[in-house]
């Protein structure tokens, strides 16, 4: 089934699970939390009019993929919170700089925080980060974010 003019696929809070089925329609908004798709995350490489991706509170695992940062320039939200995602954030994600929202919170995440960051809104807390104390600023509010004792 083809949408050639579909802008949102929401299929989020179902009990959907199994690999996330990303064929050829390209909307601007793709929200699949809440379901229980597990791998990786599949190749959204050519879907370059991304403005939002909602992948959170799934069973997805493996690395943050590098290409997020290289062809999806476009996102404004991208969440991948509640997965099983591990490895370091790539450095690719400061690329994104039309992002506002950028949340990697809840998952095996380890490394340093990419000072980029510093230049972009992150909601990534409660993840294994290791190193320094960074402060994001954004529409003049401080957020104080680093590694809990």
């Amino acid at each position: 089934m083809q949408f050639q003019e579909l802008q949102v696929l929401n299929l989020g809070k179902n009990k959907l699970s199994g690999k996330i089925p990303i064929g050829n329609p390209e909307p601007c908004v793709i929200a699949f939390k809440g379901n229980n798709f597990s791998g990786e995350l599949p190749s959204l490489e050519n879907c370059t009019n991304l403005l939002m991706v909602d992948l959170g509170n799934n069973n997805l695992s493996g690395k943050i993929p590098i290409w997020i940062g290289q062809s999806l320039t476009n996102l404004v939200i991208l969440t991948l919170r509640s997965n099983q995602f591990n490895g370091i954030i790539p450095f690719s994600l400061c690329s994104l700089v039309t992002i506002h929202v950028l949340d990697l919170s809840h998952n095996n995440i380890s490394g340093g925080l990419p000072h980029c960051f510093s230049n972009i809104t992150s909601l990534a807390d409660d993840s294994r980060f290791d190193g320094f104390i960074v402060e994001l600023v954004w529409k003049r509010i401080e957020i104080e974010w680093g590694k809990k004792s």
